[in-house]
């Protein structure tokens, strides 16, 4: 592998990663033991870390087509860099894939359309991403559709913001995402563009709160 997994990245893994992820597991809230054979096919998410002391090792989560009591089975692991055999970026999950149908399909494709229109990178992670990459059943009608924004000139960035809103309503479908404003940081486009004085940048060592004009400054940095 050329390249270092990203934040939202599917991976899909040896039968040694899966057995390893399997083995330092951690169990969400809601579990049901029988995904993890049912579903062998599942890629994991990276999250974007590595294991202190020893960066080979990324930290994983799945997420399966299965809800125990209302809520998605989940569980997170450790698997080494080697064993991943190859990734689904958002950027290839938003251009490929199981076609998305119904009011998630229409409304996918209209984000899209604005986002070509506005000039901005655009990807799909979470369960619209694992749906393109599997074909499985994974959105409902409480769904997200989650978006993720290339780093992109601020005002073509708040276009799209706005365009979002407008197919949110139109179509019945919570949009919801993030923002990559460089090359490990990311935050909720809502809260850079739609009223938010302070925004919450996830992809460091530790979730880092900024106001917005410094993201927006470091988004601009990152596109100079």
């Amino acid at each position: 592998m050329l390249t270092p997994p990203q934040r939202h990245d599917l991976l899909f893994l040896t039968p040694e990663g899966r057995e390893l992820a399997w083995l330092s597991r951690e169990e969400g809230p809601e579990w049901d033991g029988s995904c993890w054979t049912d579903f062998p096919g599942v890629p994991a998410i990276c999250t974007g870390r590595t294991r202190e002391g020893a960066p080979e090792l990324l930290r994983v989560g799945f997420s399966f087509p299965r809800r125990k009591n209302g809520v998605r089975c989940r569980l997170a692991g450790w698997v080494p860099l080697r064993t991943v055999v190859w990734t689904v970026t958002p950027w290839e999950a938003a251009w490929g894939g199981k076609p998305l149908t119904g009011a998630f399909g229409t409304c996918f494709r209209r984000l899209q359309r604005a986002a070509q229109t506005a000039g901005v990178p655009f990807g799909l992670f979470g369960s619209s991403a694992l749906a393109r990459a599997t074909g499985l059943p994974y959105l409902h009608p409480g769904s997200d559709l989650d978006i993720l924004l290339g780093a992109a000139p601020p005002a073509a960035l708040e276009r799209f913001a706005r365009a979002a809103e407008e197919i949110q309503r139109a179509s019945g479908v919570r949009v919801d995402g993030e923002v990559r404003i460089d090359s490990g940081r990311y935050l909720k486009f809502r809260e850079l563009f739609l009223g938010q004085d302070t925004v919450l940048v996830k992809g460091g060592p530790q979730p880092q709160l900024l106001s917005r004009r410094e993201a927006l400054r470091a988004l601009e940095a990152s596109i100079s």
